[in-house]
This record gives C-alpha cells, structure tokens and sequence, in this order.
C-alpha cells in the first residue's frame, strides 16, 4: 500500500471508530477500542479468556499468536479501563468478550459490516485486519521518530 493511500485510510478508520463509538452495537465497541489499542488480531481478540488479563501488570497474554508463540501485549490505561468494566459485567465466565446474554462473540461479520455501511464506508473500504496496522500507525510516532520523506 502507497504512503499516501495508507494515510487516508487512516481517516476512514477514524470515520469508522467515530461512529462506533457514538451509536455501534454493544458487543462491538469493546472488541473494536481493544483492536486499535493493541493491534491485536481478530482471532487473538476473540479467544481471549480473563485469566489472559494481568490487571497487576497492565498486560494481556496472547496464548496462540499467528506464529504459534505466546506473547504480552502491554494494556494502556483505556483498554484497561474498558476490560475492567467487562469483567465487572462478566457476560460470560472464562471469554473476555461475550454478548448480554452470555453468549462468547465467535463472530461479528454482520456487525461489522453493519457498522462499515453506518459510517458511510462500503464493504472494501476497510478490513478488520487495518485496525492492527492503524494501532501500528498510532502507536509508532509515540515511541520513534519517523524519517522526513
């Protein structure tokens, strides 16, 4: 992907994240914030289990990353936040993110779709996959400086 692509991108995602933060559906918010916070993948996301949460030492443990390794993803203070009104909510009793009615989220297709069409964007516009690489864009300026292009 271009430069210049990839920064515009990174405005239909902030189109994206305005709207769900505004009006999307309940048990997408917290799995979209958590994404773009960590740059976690949606697999990784959807597995997580309370006992992968190390509250004491602000960081989340993927236990089957995409290259089969464990690893500690540090918590910033929002996402601890976030996952510590759930846990006061506990939904379900081992998975991080579940519905109301305690059913774990497995899939959010429909409303991630949803949530696309909501915001004005179309289906290809933005892939759950670019939240990890919008985490990457957000958090890499705070820890390094870039080259002048």
């Amino acid at each position: 992907m271009k430069r210049s692509e990839r920064f515009f991108l990174q405005y239909r995602i902030q189109d994206l994240l305005g709207w769900i933060i505004g009006e999307g559906q309940e048990h997408l918010k917290p799995i979209i914030l958590v994404a773009v916070q960590t740059g976690m993948r949606k697999g990784e996301l959807l597995a997580l289990r309370w006992e992968d949460l190390d509250f004491d030492q602000n960081r989340i443990l993927v236990r089957n990353s995409k290259n089969e390794r464990p690893r500690k993803i540090p918590m910033s203070t929002e996402v601890r936040n976030l996952l510590l009104i759930l846990q006061n909510r506990r939904y379900h009793p081992e998975r991080v993110f579940a519905r109301r009615n305690g059913q774990p989220v497995n899939n959010f297709n429909t409303a991630w779709f949803g949530a696309l069409k909501r915001a004005g964007l179309v289906k290809g516009d933005v892939r759950f996959h670019d939240l990890r690489h919008h985490a990457e864009f957000r958090i890499m300026p705070s820890c390094c400086s870039l080259p002048a292009f």
